[in-house]
């Protein structure tokens, strides 16, 4: 088009636009040129009668003359996008009504994927016919990373959450590992995820638990009774406390040789591995290999492979602590009491640091994530402070425990106003694998209520019933009177950590079922069997 041509066209684009704003004076085009969204307008042909300033930056065309006069056709080389802007033109042509909210993807000259939220409406002359679409499309791609990586956040909390789970009060060790290798494989897209231990003072190494995809070949019982001192330079890191990613095995240096070889027989083609210490010693290691994907690993994996790595390592030391324990029958009952004191005695240590963390955060959502923190540990220190002072250490009245519970929660939330709390309890002996997570669930429930059951409100009431049938079925029921569950939430499907946290602690740990209501406020029913204190199972 001639430079004639073009001038034309944006005076006729200048006419367009002022017929249809009724802005003689151009002010309507000065407006939309300061819009920081792409905004075009076309004629009923598709052809471009002209663009605002940040879409011309935006697809680095120059300035906006050099759009005037072309179509869709001239811009997109991409037949689906093509195929879109053509549809959506049609389509807001056809009906008169415009289209909003729909997705564009497409990359830029610099090779840079991006995403825009695009909306169409019909143009208009003074008498109502339709003469033009006016395009609007904003680029919403960081947007949609930062609610990617939150989404992705969310996620690790809930899986984190799961795993500590399995690890409250006694438990089947073995079977809480593989679970947790499981997830933990699953979700960072690993082909296999794996635990080692070293013994005979970390000369000897061997491969415990496994997880494999189904297409995977399983190298556990091929990786028995290996000397460290054959992989010297990747025993050297997991004793120094260093972690081992390799991103890539064929660029492995030569001093590897050892580790490249058994790598490359096992098809490995990535690596992350992390070390974990029992009695503040390296004990072993969990990592992740890539075999049959190309995933390749972040600071996030590690993060989260770095938290699994902690919870196993403290279960594992625990277990140790129990075995040496029950190894020596004459001392255990002093031991026992020991531990329980010194466990309490660190979880108020826990609560204390979190408090002062509260102290000193301004962030009101960072006060209420380490005031639920420092609620649960209060609650795990009650327990242990229970064992160690009565005359029987193997089983707690959880009646005692629910009305210090209760008083403690009323202290913390005694701000929500006048909250009422009604204990009706027969005397229910649990063992510690029972009372840790039943009362974990019963401070969250009862937390739970006292934040959010009567919010605009000034008064109401909780009411806890705690029943055992005579043969050893164990049912609590817990209800409030105040604005009740949101429309549509059910227990199953909510995504929020407490809710999530109920769950996994009935139904792994206590092996038994939750049930939640709504009619006047909200009612929580629990049942589950009384446990003899045999070690329950993960899955």
């Amino acid at each position: 088009m001639s430079e004639d041509g073009k001038r034309r066209k944006v005076e006729k684009d200048s006419e367009v636009m002022r017929e249809v704003g009724g802005y003689g004076d151009g002010l309507l085009l000065e407006i939309i040129d300061q819009l920081p969204h792409a905004v075009t307008w076309k004629d009923k042909n598709h052809v471009y009668l002209g663009a605002n300033r940040y879409f011309i930056r935006y697809f680095g065309m120059g300035k906006p003359e050099n759009i005037i006069g072309k179509t869709p056709t001239d811009l997109f080389s991409d037949r689906q996008q093509l195929d879109l802007v053509l549809e959506t033109d049609r389509q807001v042509l056809k009906t008169g009504k415009p289209v909003l909210n729909y997705e564009r993807r497409f990359r830029t000259e610099d090779g840079q994927e991006h995403v825009t939220l695009n909306s169409k409406f019909p143009l208009r002359d003074k008498g109502g016919d339709i003469i033009g679409v006016l395009a609007v499309g904003k680029d919403v791609t960081e947007l949609n990373r930062v609610e990617g990586r939150m989404k992705h956040r969310l996620n690790i909390e809930r899986l984190v959450s799961t795993i500590s789970s399995r690890f409250v009060g006694l438990y089947d060790i073995d079977r809480a590992i593989d679970a947790t290798l499981r997830d933990l494989g699953r979700f960072s897209k690993a082909d296999r995820a794996y635990l080692f231990k070293f013994r005979e003072n970390g000369t000897i190494m061997d491969n415990t638990h496994e997880w494999c995809r189904t297409s995977v070949a399983p190298q556990r019982e091929k990786l028995q009774n290996l000397a460290s001192v054959t992989f010297p330079w990747w025993v050297s890191k997991i004793l120094s406390g260093e972690y081992i990613h390799i991103r890539d095995v064929n660029m492995l240096p030569d001093e590897t040789a050892a580790e490249r070889e058994i790598l490359y027989s096992q098809d490995i083609k990535s690596v992350l591995v992390i070390g974990f210490s029992i009695e503040g010693k390296v004990a072993g290691f969990i990592g992740l290999d890539n075999v049959v994907g190309d995933v390749e690993w972040d600071e996030g994996d590690l993060a989260l492979l770095r938290t699994v790595s902690e919870i196993v390592g403290n279960a594992l030391e625990r277990n140790l602590a129990e075995e040496k324990l029950r190894s020596s029958v004459e001392e255990k009952e002093i031991l026992l009491r020991e531990v329980h004191h010194r466990v309490k005695n660190n979880l108020q240590v826990v609560s204390s640091l979190l408090d002062l963390s509260m102290l000193h955060s301004n962030d009101p959502q960072t006060q209420r994530s380490l005031e639920n923190a420092r609620s649960k540990v209060n609650t795990m220190a009650l327990i242990h402070t229970y064992l160690y002072r009565d005359s029987r250490f193997d089983r707690i009245n959880i009646a005692q425990c629910l009305s210090t519970l209760v008083e403690q929660l009323s202290c913390i939330y005694s701000s929500s106003g006048k909250i009422d709390t009604l204990i009706q309890s027969a005397d229910v002996l649990l063992s510690i694998n029972q009372a840790i997570p039943c009362a974990l669930v019963l401070n969250e429930l009862i937390s739970n209520a006292f934040k959010h059951a009567f919010k605009g409100r000034g008064t109401g009431t909780i009411e806890i019933f705690i029943s055992n049938d005579g043969h050893g079925e164990i049912s609590i029921e817990l209800r409030d009177d105040g604005i009740g569950i949101p429309d549509g939430l059910e227990l199953d499907s909510a995504d929020s950590l407490g809710l999530t946290l109920v769950r996994n602690l009935v139904r792994h740990q206590l092996r038994g079922e939750v049930f939640m209501r709504s009619k006047v406020g909200t009612e929580f029913s629990i049942r589950f069997k009384q446990s003899d204190g045999v070690p329950l199972g993960s899955q």
